[in-house]
């Protein structure tokens, strides 16, 4: 028997040695699955939001906004954008944010369950601990990453609960049972189901702080830097063809009459609306006395 039928049988040999040694095993093999078509449709990428309410068993709040979640299958990191509004103006009161295990608001946040738990540890090492968040003025906008956290495979957190508590997460640094289970964090007084969606409000909402830019892209400008750019262009080329016009004659002023004629009216419609809103904005700072 040559050495190449040795290797075609070699196969046969093992599974031959396997069932004599009676060594096969039950394990189920772990094939992990991503949410179709959605994982075709969005580029591997699986985007899923939490619409916070406030939880009708305790006094009305205004808490509301959203919780974003976006992961690329198989390997990427979950990636968190906490996008929350209506909190106490200049309460400095920590609160936080928890994944629980049961999509169930049918009686509020109470019908949630416990922190979601799969790998049976104690706080603060389950999945879906987010951590403590101050408001400003109001409004929490965060983003942050979590690494134990999926939403794809049999651990997915998709279909449960987003909670906002009433305290601080003391982080299992308590004396009790309760802080290794939850933190000692209080009241449920907000809460969401996860869902599945599309990639636009991940999108819609930008960038967050802690949030890094894209390696290739530049930080998205606001309206107002965009405006005011383009008014600096528009004065530039304007003063560039008034040194033209005085320093080469008539010549170069009768060819610079005829090539900008029109657009010289647009240049300077566009320079009189950056000193009208230069003069906005400085009213606007000598009142509010914030910076823009």
């Amino acid at each position: 028997m040559n050495m190449e039928k040795i290797i075609l049988k070699f196969p046969l040999i093992l599974l031959a040695l396997h069932i004599q040694s009676a060594e096969f095993s039950d394990s189920p093999v772990l094939v992990i699955e991503a949410p179709k078509p959605e994982v075709v449709e969005f580029n591997n990428t699986i985007y899923a939001t939490c619409e916070v309410a406030p939880d009708p068993n305790l006094p009305p709040n205004q808490i509301c906004g959203r919780v974003l979640f976006k992961q690329i299958f198989p390997n990427g990191t979950l990636e968190v954008k906490v996008d929350l509004c209506g909190l106490p103006v200049g309460d400095q009161q920590a609160r936080a944010i928890h994944i629980h295990q049961y999509g169930d608001l049918s009686q509020g946040c109470i019908t949630v369950g416990p922190h979601y738990n799969p790998q049976a540890v104690n706080h603060p090492l389950h999945p879906g601990d987010l951590g403590n968040f101050v408001s400003e003025n109001g409004v929490i906008r965060r983003f942050l990453k979590l690494p134990e956290a999926k939403l794809f495979g049999g651990q997915s957190i998709l279909g449960r609960a987003v909670v906002v508590h009433e305290k601080e997460d003391d982080l299992g640094m308590g004396s009790d049972e309760e802080s290794k289970r939850s933190g000692n964090a209080g009241k449920r007084i907000a809460g969401c189901v996860i869902g599945i969606t599309t990639p636009a409000l991940w999108q819609k909402t930008g960038q967050l702080p802690g949030e890094e830019v894209e390696e290739g892209k530049e930080r998205p400008k606001s309206k107002r830097k965009q405006l005011l750019n383009k008014c600096n262009s528009v004065q530039t080329v304007t003063d560039e063809l008034s040194v033209r016009q005085r320093g080469d004659g008539k010549r170069t002023r009768d060819a610079t009459h005829r090539g900008v004629n029109r657009s010289h009216v647009k240049l300077l419609i566009l320079v009189l609306v950056k000193k009208f809103y230069n003069a906005g904005v400085k009213g606007s700072r000598w009142q509010q006395g914030t910076r823009l």
